[in-house]
């Protein structure tokens, strides 16, 4: 009976997206036990749905629910994507590690690593284009237009040989493995 009532609530869930929404986007995941690495933790990616309507975008991503989705399904040779993520988190910060203003002379009185003038007397509050410190890393950032150069298909075989470099091109010479995707994919700006 339990689960009569959850495929009766996923069903209405599916059903207030096809009404509702106007963007559908799916979370993907990679499947880290298929690489021979010591991360378990699996890299998640929501990935925007394009083409048709939105009851075509819902039906397509109910269809693939929980099951394996090839890159090159996702990411075509010669696209421009736009990558979005979050910095890496580095702390509090004082401002000349998170400005880059120069540093005061030697002989400064009541420290040097500081921003000697932060404004006028009037108006009598510190401008917001004046460095302070504060927070540095962790900040939510986009990359635009990042093209895709060449998608993989992996570490395979084919005609009983191992194929490991499938994702260079042929005037790359050297055996890089660092995209040991199930599929991978190189980018470049």
């Amino acid at each position: 009976m339990a689960d009569d009532d959850g495929r009766k609530v996923i069903e209405r869930d599916f059903n207030k997206l096809i009404k509702y929404c106007k963007v559908i986007r799916v979370l993907c995941h990679t499947q880290m036990k298929l690489m021979n690495q010591r991360q378990k933790k699996a890299h998640l990616m929501e990935i925007q749905v394009n083409g048709g309507t939105i009851a075509d975008k819902v039906n397509w991503a109910k269809e693939h629910l929980e099951k394996q989705v090839p890159v090159s399904s996702v990411f075509m040779q010669d696209e421009m994507l736009d990558v979005i993520g979050v910095t890496k988190g580095k702390g509090f910060k004082g401002v000349v590690s998170r400005w880059h203003v120069k540093k005061l002379p030697r002989k400064t009185h009541k420290g040097l690593r500081k921003v000697a003038c932060i404004g006028a007397w009037h108006p009598a509050r510190v401008g917001f284009g004046v460095p302070r410190a504060g927070q540095k890393g962790y900040h939510h950032r986009t990359e635009v237009n990042k093209k895709v150069y060449r998608v993989g298909a992996g570490i395979h075989t084919k005609d009983g040989k191992v194929v490991k470099n499938n994702a260079s091109t042929e005037y790359d010479i050297t055996e890089n493995l660092l995209l040991r995707w199930v599929g991978s994919l190189i980018m470049a700006k």
